[in-house]
C-alpha cells in the first residue's frame, strides 16, 4: 500500500525522490521519545505511526527502494544506522532518523579526518544483508533487556549467536 501511495505522487522515483518523500517532507520521522522501544523496531507499527528508530527507518527505506527498483544500501555506521544512495552520480549517506539529512560521502571523509577506520570502512561499502539482520537482532536484544523482558532478550541473544558463526 505504501508503494502504491508513493507511485501516486512519483511515477518513477529516484533514490533521492524516495528520500524526500519519506523523510524530508515529514512523512516518516525519528521516534525521539521511543527510539529504543520494541515498537520502534516493528515495521508494521513504524508504517502505521510514521515513526521509528534509525535502524527501522533505514530498513523501511531499503525495502521500499527494493520494491521500487531503486538502489538504497544499508550502512552499518558505528552507533547510528544509515543508508547510502546516489544523488547526481555521487554517493550520499542518509540519516533517516533526522529528517533524511544527506551527506556527500567523499566530502564527509575529506573534511573529517578524525572519523575512525571502522566508520570509514562502513561508509565505503554497503552492509551485507546478514550484517543488517544481525544489527537489528542485537538492537532488539538490548531493547528487550532494557524493558525487563529477559526471556525474550535471551532468545534474541541466542539468535544473534547463530548469525555470528
Amino acid at each position: 500500500l505504501l508503494v502504491a501511495e508513493i507511485q501516486e505522487s512519483i511515477t518513477s522515483p529516484t533514490a533521492n525522490d524516495l528520500r524526500q518523500w519519506l523523510f524530508v517532507k515529514g512523512k516518516f520521522k525519528g521516534a525521539v521519545k521511543n527510539a529504543d522501544s520494541t515498537q520502534s523496531y516493528d515495521l508494521c507499527h513504524v508504517m502505521e505511526s510514521y515513526e521509528g528508530n534509525p535502524t527501522s527507518l533505514a530498513c523501511l527505506f531499503i525495502l521500499l527502494g527494493h520494491r521500487l527498483d531503486v538502489q538504497v544500501e544499508g550502512v552499518d555506521y558505528p552507533g547510528h544506522f544509515l543508508v547510502r544512495i546516489q544523488i547526481q552520480g555521487r554517493d550520499h549517506l542518509v540519516d533517516c532518523f533526522h529528517a533524511g539529512h544527506s551527506f556527500d560521502v567523499e566530502n564527509l571523509l575529506l573534511t573529517h579526518p578524525e572519523i575512525s577506520d571502522r566508520a570509514r570502512a562502513a561508509v565505503s561499502e554497503p552492509a551485507h544483508l546478514g550484517v543488517i539482520l544481525l544489527r537489528y537482532i542485537t538492537e532488539m536484544q538490548h531493547c528487550l533487556r532494557a524493558e525487563g523482558r529477559m526471556e525474550d532478550s535471551d532468545l534474541f541473544r541466542e539468535l544473534a549467536k547463530t548469525l555470528q558463526t
